[in-house]
């Protein structure tokens, strides 16, 4: 099992590696955008923009990564003889230990940023400290974000293009969806949009913070699960 993790660890260097520079530009970015809003705007706070960019840039770029890398993955190394138990641990505890590693970056550069800022604007107060967050879900996103993708990739090799177009409008109804609901509860909340928004946002309030941690577990246990019922059956293309 530790030799098949180093030859995952290996074979997906250069890509993972990549990120991490991408996650660099977003907070160098993110920087410099802060810095022209700011002195636009004359506000006596600091916001750590580029932690905020870096964050997302991390999590499209695993997401993407990992959806790719586990079809392609799953076919050669199940065709080179590795059970699918072994391919489907390896891979988890590849991901599981690159996503912390992306988080201890994001944390550096969070410090990093707040240094910086706290040197440019003197006086000034920081808006929002990231570092708690980063600590309390960042390791657990890292964890519980290899089982959703898995379970994504598996779909996408067992249905093909169904399963992708699917997963795809899912994906843009969240994105587009979400925050157009958001935005008419707040601006038109007589709407349509602003009633389903009205009535998101209170099913979200009924359900007590402590609980959401354990949900989120149970649904990436689910997915871990769902996707070894799928590969356990599924044939080498």
């Amino acid at each position: 099992m530790l030799e098949i993790i180093k030859k995952q660890f290996r074979i997906r260097m250069d890509e993972w590696l990549f990120g991490i520079v991408l996650m660099l530009g977003g907070a160098v970015f993110g920087l410099i955008l802060w810095a022209a809003i700011i002195r636009g705007t004359g506000e006596e706070l600091y916001f750590t923009l580029g932690t905020i960019l870096a964050a997302i840039i991390a999590v499209g770029y695993i997401a993407i990564i990992m959806l790719i890398d586990f079809s392609n993955s799953f076919h050669i190394e199940i065709s080179l003889g590795c059970t699918r138990k072994r391919f489907l641990t390896s891979w988890l505890l590849m991901c599981v230990i690159w996503g912390c590693l992306y988080v201890l970056v994001l944390l550096g550069l969070n410090v990093a940023e707040n240094a910086l800022l706290t040197w440019m604007y003197q006086g000034a107060a920081l808006k929002i400290n990231f570092i708690p967050y980063l600590l309390k879900y960042g390791f657990a996103v890292a964890l519980g974000l290899p089982m959703v993708t898995g379970l994504c990739a598996s779909l996408c090799i067992r249905f093909g293009r169904k399963a992708s177009w699917t997963l795809w409008v899912f994906w843009m109804l969240g994105c587009v969806g979400i925050p157009r609901f958001s935005d008419a509860a707040e601006e038109h909340p007589g709407s349509v949009f602003g009633q389903i928004g009205l009535a998101f946002r209170h099913l979200v309030e009924l359900i007590p913070v402590n609980v959401w941690l354990p949900a989120a577990a149970i649904f990436c246990l689910l997915c871990l699960w769902g996707t070894w019922m799928i590969l356990r059956r599924q044939q080498v293309g």
